[in-house]
């Protein structure tokens, strides 16, 4: 008999769960905030967004060269809405693409995750004010085009 029971429980919660689904899809819910898409259990984080970072190392215009990488780490956590997308302490790499006496120019390729989950970001920055970024010092950078992340990342 309680075989019987526990199986029409499982029946019921499996004919409900899927009932639930149905419904979502179709009446098309999307999520609360307008910078969020739900695309197949993605998250979809558009172009224009700010990073606060902060310099691992000095960047500066007297030692650096093209094609040096660059590590910095986010300042802050990165949501989009209410999903958090990278936590505190992501490392944000980058790559400098030109040096010159006064600019330093520097484009952002991915955030890694603590768990080592990997973001492909697109984002450049130029240094001007005297060609030096010092140890520590943050900086707002601006991603230049969209971002998909899994959902099912845990951090």
């Amino acid at each position: 008999m309680k075989k019987v029971v526990i199986l029409i429980a499982a029946i019921l919660m499996i004919v409900n769960a899927a009932y639930s689904q149905g419904e979502y899809y179709h009446h098309k819910y999307k999520a609360e905030n307008d910078k969020i898409t739900e695309l197949n259990g993605d998250i979809y984080v558009k172009a224009g967004n700010y990073l606060t970072i902060t310099a691992l190392n000095p960047v500066n215009s007297e030692t650096a060269k093209a094609g040096d990488k660059v590590i910095f780490y986010l300042s802050d956590d990165f949501y989009s809405g209410k999903f958090l997308i990278a936590p505190q302490g992501s490392r944000v790499n980058g790559i400098i693409i030109s040096v010159k006496s006064d600019t330093v120019k520097i484009r952002f390729n991915n955030i890694t995750t603590p768990q080592g989950q990997i973001i492909p970001i697109s984002s450049e920055y130029t240094i001007t004010e005297k060609a030096m970024i010092k140890q520590n010092t943050k900086i707002n950078i601006i991603i230049n085009q969209p971002i998909t992340v899994k959902t099912n990342t845990p951090y």
